[in-house]
C-alpha cells in the first residue's frame, strides 16, 4: 500500500492495493518465467554435453582395430552330449523343474463356503440338541452305554447357552 492510499477514502485505498497486488503478482510471475527459461536453457545444455560425449565414446570405438576372430583350439574340446560317458552337472540326475501352483480366484469362495457349510452344521446340531433335550436325558438315565452319546450332546447345549 501507498503513503498516499492511505489519506484517501476506503473504495479509492482498496482500488490502489488491488493495483499494488497485480504488481506484485506480475513480478513474481516474471520470476517465475525466467526461472523456467534458465532451466530450459540448462536442459538443453545438458542434453548437448550428453550427445557430444556419446559422439566422443563411439569415435574411440569405431577408432580401436578390429576383433581378431577366435579360432577354436585342438587341446580343448566341449563335452558331446551323445556321448554315453558325458554326465552333466547335476549327477546324472534329471529333475524337472517344480511348478508353482497359482490358485484361481474361485479358491477363495470356496474356503469362504466351506466354512459357512460347517457352521450350517454346527447350527443344525444345535437346533437338534434342543429339540431332543428330553431324549438325551432318557439317554443318559437308561444306560451307560449311551453316556458318552449323551454327554457330548450335554456339552454341545451347555456351551452354546440354549
Amino acid at each position: 500500500m501507498t503513503t498516499c492510499a492511505s489519506s484517501l477514502d476506503p473504495r479509492t485505498r482498496r482500488e490502489y492495493d488491488k493495483i499494488d497486488d497485480d504488481i506484485k503478482q506480475t513480478e513474481k510471475m516474471s520470476q517465475h518465467e525466467a526461472a523456467a527459461e534458465k532451466q530450459a536453457a540448462e536442459a538443453k545444455a545438458r542434453a548437448a554435453a550428453a550427445a557430444a560425449s556419446r559422439e566422443l565414446e563411439l569415435n574411440k570405438v569405431r577408432s580401436l582395430p578390429p576383433i581378431p576372430k577366435r579360432v577354436a583350439s585342438d587341446s580343448y574340446q566341449a563335452p558331446d552330449e551323445a556321448d554315453p560317458s558325458f554326465e552333466p552337472d547335476n549327477g546324472g540326475v534329471e529333475r524337472k523343474p517344480k511348478r508353482r501352483r497359482v490358485r484361481p480366484a474361485h479358491d477363495f469362495k470356496h474356503k469362504v463356503r466351506s466354512r459357512a457349510g460347517k457352521q450350517n452344521c454346527r447350527r443344525r446340531a444345535k437346533a437338534w440338541c434342543k429339540r431332543n433335550q428330553e431324549y438325551v436325558k432318557t439317554l443318559l438315565q437308561e444306560s451307560t452305554d449311551n453316556r458318552e452319546l449323551a454327554d457330548s450332546f450335554l456339552s454341545i447345549l451347555k456351551t452354546r447357552s440354549i
